[in-house]
């Protein structure tokens, strides 16, 4: 597999949808040492992202991400991506290489 080397350009739309979440439901897809931020007793922030690239993008792909919490390390508070899920070989690539990402292959 190839794929073409930073900076990407993404051009199209995106859909994102944000939840509470109960800790305890989320609390093995965090891997230590992250800890999960609580934004109110026993819940963290998640959410579910779609994307599609089109005309304009560097490579033509739709993605969906799944992110199951807030998380807190060091100081500065972040989002834990848990599962990618790209429709485009070469985005697969390029994620885990330059990235370090690892993303599934699938229909989205």
């Amino acid at each position: 597999m190839t794929y073409p080397q930073p900076p990407w350009s993404l051009k199209g739309r995106g859909f994102l949808s944000l939840y509470s979440v109960e800790l305890e439901r989320v609390r093995s897809l965090i891997p230590q040492p992250l800890q999960i931020f609580s934004f109110f007793p026993g819940k963290t922030l998640g959410g579910v992202y779609v994307g599609t690239y089109g005309d304009g993008s560097t490579l033509r792909y739709n993605e969906f991400i799944a992110v199951p919490a807030l998380t807190f390390h060091q100081g500065q508070i972040g989002a834990w991506i848990s599962h990618i899920y790209v429709d485009h070989s070469d985005s697969m690539a390029g994620g885990a290489i330059a990235l370090g990402v690892t993303q599934g292959n699938g229909a989205v």
